[in-house]
């Protein structure tokens, strides 16, 4: 990995090693995530470089609102209720790659205490679609 390059731009433009993509449009790629925190554990990306949920702006609502689509989708695919998952976007400075993405988590009730407490369903560093289409509506 060359000095200073996202890891998730090198997924998205597919010069990162051993990720498998599951989902890609021309907005948005999805994949497992690395270090699972539920039995099923996506991320949706932009393939625009965006640092995280403090960036966004209303320009991105569109970008949001599809990001929430394709999570929705994935969860189909793997045949899961998005009544029992769980997906947002953690802030800062629970963070560790600083390239937007979206946590796509199922089921809810098989997530350790500890993955609870990182993906709660609502809190300062962890924020639902809708509570963050709501943020950058008024900012």
């Amino acid at each position: 990995m060359s000095k200073g390059k996202c890891v998730f731009c090198e997924i998205v433009e597919q010069t990162g090693e051993g990720t498998r993509i599951i989902y890609e449009d021309e907005q948005v790629v999805a994949f497992h995530d690395i270090k699972p925190a539920a039995p099923l554990h996506l991320l949706v990306i932009p393939r625009v470089h965006v640092g995280d949920a403090t960036d966004l702006n209303k320009s991105h609502t569109s970008l949001v609102q599809h990001m929430d689509t394709v999570a929705g989708n994935l969860l189909d695919q793997f045949q899961r209720d998005r009544h029992t998952a769980r997906i947002g976007f953690h802030f800062p400075p629970f963070i560790t790659v600083h390239h937007l993405h979206l946590h796509v988590l199922a089921p809810v009730s098989s997530m350790s205490l500890f993955s609870r407490f990182l993906f709660p369903s609502s809190a300062p560093w962890f924020k639902t679609v809708p509570d963050v289409l709501a943020r950058i509506a008024h900012h």
